[in-house]
């Protein structure tokens, strides 16, 4: 299981790949606050079979924008927008674009 450390505003993550994992249900990835963890699976065990290695990899990109928005939410001091499934997803799925807007314009 290789792990990776991410500073999130100043707390250190670890970020851990697992090829097996009891996920909850639906999950291909979790974080753990208060274990400073984000568990994701390896893109090649996402989505089904019949998906490609490109839409395994969007997938991943994905999940672990959405773990990693978890734990910012929670590092800001906003723990209860952290646990807002609706609103990490938002983030999560719109943020490329989001980014993208913002240096069409040179706001960042």
């Amino acid at each position: 299981m290789p792990k990776k450390k991410i500073n999130i505003l100043g707390t250190e993550y670890k970020i851990v790949h697992y090829k097996k994992h009891n996920f909850q249900e639906n999950a291909d990835g979790e974080c753990f606050i208060y274990d400073k963890k984000i568990k994701i699976r390896k893109a090649s065990k996402m989505l089904s079979d019949e998906c490609n290695e490109h839409e395994k990899r969007e997938r991943y990109k994905e999940v672990l924008r959405h773990e990693i928005t978890h734990s910012i939410l929670f590092e800001s001091g906003m723990s209860e927008y952290s646990r807002d499934e609706n609103l990490v997803e938002w983030i999560a799925i719109k943020f490329p674009k989001l980014l993208e807007l913002f240096k069409k314009v040179n706001a960042l």
